[in-house]
């Protein structure tokens, strides 16, 4: 088989979309399969550069700008869109001469028109979309393979969607990591990786790896809590938000410096391979999203051996355990459960958290279900 994964925010977006598309290349290498990863910017290594109007340059905001209203149905309706379409005009090329089977991809708008081209027999490469982006039901149903990243995601198409629509579809979820991203081993090597993030040293971190975003990643609610556990008397706790800067990023770092002063660390657009050494500064994971396809930053805390506080959501428990749920749609809900926390607590929920993710989401437990999955698709 000969597997191309694509991402056209590759090497100049950092999301969970970008390090599932590196992530992904690497473990079929490892396990000797063919691939080819593709990325939308120049530079990645060991990717072929497919170039784009990337969605924050000024061709692709023109583009969004001046686009007539009808082209919605096209997914022409954001800057995102339209670097897809343009990504795909160029990548579809390559796929031909390429002579791919499967085309693996979280970006859903590349997966639509893959899926269209093989319809009208413009190409012989079956797509598989690697659902991350909370597509609709309705959209889903347009493509004959879908990843669902978790049992729940599957079980509601199942009930919303026809029998024939979803009988090629499977749950699979992300993978990570975990000779990369391990518990921290000592206190002297917490202190160091500390240190390095200028993090005081004998503080109680709570740690968040997350777009800097009110929509969807609330951190001005995580920034509020943290604020309101230390009125409470967490006197010691520090926050750590890691992310990537969007248009709101600046209206939270000045609430970050206004609610915490000193006491928090906003570090924007972190290099992907400062992240596991980051997690090993934490003392507690908190993510305060209500719902998530399936987080790879979660599965990334839990692979660090961080006792995790998520929202009360089917997926997110089944990812982190009921002992991380919070009902984080409640003001004061996460401060409360910050406050419960014990040195011991800790330390067991960080040990079930490493031992979980061994389990169920390491790489070795995941990537052979993908290739399964390929092979299956190449046989339907």
């Amino acid at each position: 088989m000969k597997i191309a994964v694509a991402s056209s925010g590759l090497g100049h977006i950092a999301r969970g979309i970008e390090s599932w598309a590196l992530d992904t290349k690497r473990a079929l290498v490892a396990k000797d399969v063919d691939v080819t990863l593709f990325a939308g910017a120049a530079g990645v290594a060991n990717a072929i550069h497919v170039p784009c109007a990337q969605r924050y340059s000024d061709n692709a905001q023109r583009l969004t700008k001046w686009s007539p209203p009808f082209l919605w149905r096209w997914g022409l309706k954001s800057a995102y869109g339209w670097e897809q379409l343009t990504f795909w005009r160029h990548l579809k090329k390559h796929l031909s001469d390429g002579q791919f089977d499967i085309l693996h991809v979280q970006d859903p708008m590349v997966a639509y028109w893959c899926q269209r081209a093989y319809k009208r027999g413009r190409t012989s490469v079956r797509v598989i979309l690697a659902h991350g982006t909370e597509e609709s039901f309705a959209f889903r149903g347009k493509l004959t393979f879908v990843q669902e990243l978790a049992p729940w995601h599957l079980e509601q198409a199942q009930q919303s969607l026809s029998a024939e629509t979803v009988a090629d579809w499977e749950a699979i979820p992300n993978f990570v990591d975990t000779a990369t991203f391990y518990p921290v081993d000592s206190d002297a090597a917490k202190c160091d990786a500390r240190r390095r993030f200028d993090i005081p040293k004998d503080a109680f971190v709570v740690g968040c790896v997350a777009a800097i975003k009110v929509d969807h990643k609330r951190i001005d609610y995580l920034i509020q809590e943290c604020a309101r556990a230390i009125a409470d008397g967490k006197q010691d706790l520090f926050l750590v938000v890691a992310g990537s800067r969007q248009h709101d990023t600046e209206k939270l770092l000045k609430m970050a410096h206004d609610l915490l002063g000193e006491r928090v660390r906003m570090l924007v657009d972190v290099p992907r391979d400062d992240i596991a050494e980051l997690h090993r500064t934490f003392d507690v994971f908190a993510l305060t999203s209500l719902f998530e396809m399936m987080p790879i930053a979660l599965l990334e805390a839990l692979a660090s051996g961080l006792p995790c506080l998520v929202n009360q959501h089917p997926v997110l428990t089944w990812m982190a355990g009921a002992d991380a749920a919070v009902s984080m749609d409640r003001e004061g809900a996460l401060a409360e459960s910050l406050a419960r926390m014990t040195s011991a607590s800790m330390t067991e929920r960080g040990s079930a958290a490493r031992h979980h993710a061994l389990a169920e989401f390491a790489t070795e437990a995941v990537v052979g279900r993908y290739i399964d999955y390929y092979q299956k698709v190449i046989a339907a």
